[in-house]
């Protein structure tokens, strides 16, 4: 069959046009980007299908095509036939009897059958449209189920943001832009502070949890540094020569372990443990480990960037605390590190003295003004909600593969968050098993450049033989109970393949 690259291409980029041209142009920049089609081979296939009639381009600022007629007036074989030549399954030239596909100019035996084939294939791409292709399978409804990693932009913070880049001016500026961006970010400010229950003035924003985690663990001038086994890697790596306490089977700070060290070694002392888990949920015994610390003089810094929009809790009494706005519905690229009055802490990054002299730089006004307003609607969220919905999509699932592990399924954790392995399925393959099911969830945490490696969590509980197999499914604020049905209807075909496989293969 005849149907080059042209068409391919075409009927894609007319695909995209169809989906995200409605009142406004749509830039061929945007189309080659989403589709990995090269813009100067996109460029020539418009000047075709222009040519054609089937685009219209608007010139100037804002320019771009739009579809000249309705999507559902626009045929495939409309497309096709704009860009390429006719498809053809014989190689015939025209069809003409004179110039046939053998040697001596005749027909081939199958020639008709051929043709035939290729009639259908015609009639068939002109009776689908391009409204056809764009309500198809393919469009199916995302169910997303990985806000430990990200949580999708709340409307209070998008409109916050808007609103801050709107604004002109630096908050380090005294004119009256200047001053508006400052009350912006200190607006946003109060809102953290009343959210975890601190004084504005120990709320230094950051770029996120990660930088919050290294100005934390690198500021202080302290000889030890103890951190539980199933830390976050901006913390297990910030700084070097840490001490690790390990966790029990439900991943939790074994507390004779810490203040067995604390006893051993009076040397002035940070301990760094997070409130909750970013894999399997639980949470930490913080007001234990707070408890022990103050009888040893330490320092307790808490990793509250999954805890945070979820739960209140202990981790609010610590000496440092880091937040990160975009797991709890603001955007990426705002965080914050509490420091508490009196906690001696050094800056990292100098230069303009901003944020109270511990973190140089203009600070990002819109992510920041986002993260005031995600915290704020955070704190209304009904985790209840959240609870039900995973408990009642985690019995489902262990329903279907009675054989799967649920990781710290007895202890505390997270109302949000499962993590579960099948012991036939590495990670790797569920995930991708899971997208091609247009539901999202990951395999631990989301913080090595899209590479899948074995869980150092679960292994730290003990359970090497599943670091491999196991997956987190993480709700939030847009979760809906449609999503958690998607997620155990991916879950039980990836199971269903996997047992079929593994009957063939006897």
């Amino acid at each position: 069959m005849k149907l080059g690259s042209r068409g391919r291409y075409a009927v894609m980029a007319m695909v995209d046009l169809g989906l995200n041209a409605g009142a406004h142009p749509v830039r061929l920049a945007d189309v080659s980007h989403r589709q990995e089609i090269p813009l100067s081979y996109l460029e020539q296939l418009f000047a075709r299908l222009r040519r054609h009639g089937l685009v219209n381009s608007v010139r100037g600022p804002g320019g771009g095509y739009l579809l000249a007629h309705p999507a559902h007036h626009i045929s495939i074989m409309d497309v096709v036939a704009a860009v390429d030549e006719p498809t053809r399954m014989t190689r015939c030239r025209n069809e003409s009897p004179s110039r046939g596909c053998m040697a001596n100019r005749t027909r081939c035996l199958t020639h008709d059958l051929w043709a035939g084939l290729g009639d259908h294939i015609e009639s068939y791409l002109d009776g689908v449209t391009l409204e056809d292709v764009c309500r198809g399978p393919q469009r199916t409804a995302a169910h997303y189920l990985d806000h430990n990693a990200t949580s999708p932009l709340r409307a209070e913070a998008c409109e916050a943001a808007s609103r801050a880049m709107a604004c002109a001016g630096n908050a380090s500026s005294v004119h009256r832009y200047g001053r508006h961006a400052r009350s912006l970010i200190e607006d946003a400010r109060e809102a953290v502070a009343s959210y975890v229950g601190c004084s504005p003035l120990e709320v230094v924003f950051t770029s996120g949890g990660t930088e919050a985690n290294n100005l934390a663990l690198l500021g202080p001038d302290l000889r030890r540094v103890l951190i539980s086994a199933i830390e976050h890697p901006s913390v297990a790596k910030a700084v070097s020569g840490t001490v690790t306490i390990p966790v029990d089977r439900h991943g939790c700070v074994d507390l004779e372990a810490l203040e067995g060290e604390l006893a051993h070694d009076p040397s002035p002392t940070l301990i760094s443990v997070m409130a909750a888990n970013n894999e399997t949920g639980v949470v930490q015994p913080l007001a234990d480990v707070m408890h022990i610390a103050r009888q040893h003089g330490a320092l307790v810094h808490c990793d509250a960037v999954q805890a945070a929009g979820r739960y209140y809790g202990a981790w609010q009494e610590a000496d440092l605390i880091s937040l990160s706005a975009h797991k709890f519905g603001g955007m990426a690229g705002a965080g914050a590190l509490i420091v508490r009055d009196g906690v001696p802490l050094a800056a990292r990054s100098r230069g303009g003295g901003q944020e109270y002299g511990l973190r140089a730089g203009t600070e990002s006004l819109a992510t920041i003004a986002a993260f005031g307003a995600a915290v704020t609607a955070a704190s209304a969220d009904d985790c209840r909600r959240l609870r039900r919905l995973r408990d009642d999509m985690e019995a489902r699932m262990l329903d279907a593969v009675p054989d799967a592990v649920v990781f710290s399924g007895d202890a505390r954790r997270l109302d949000n968050t499962l993590a579960i392995a099948h012991p036939g399925i590495d990670a790797e393959t569920m995930v991708m098993s899971f997208d091609l099911d247009c539901v999202a969830i990951s395999a631990g945490a989301a913080c090595s450049s899209g590479r899948m490696e074995p869980s150092a969590v679960i292994e730290a509980m003990g359970f090497p033989s599943l670091s491999r197999h196991t997956v987190r499914l993480s709700l939030g604020w847009s979760s809906t109970a449609e999503d958690c049905d998607a997620a155990v209807r991916a879950w039980k075909a990836a199971d269903t393949r996997h047992r079929t496989r593994r009957q063939a293969a006897r």
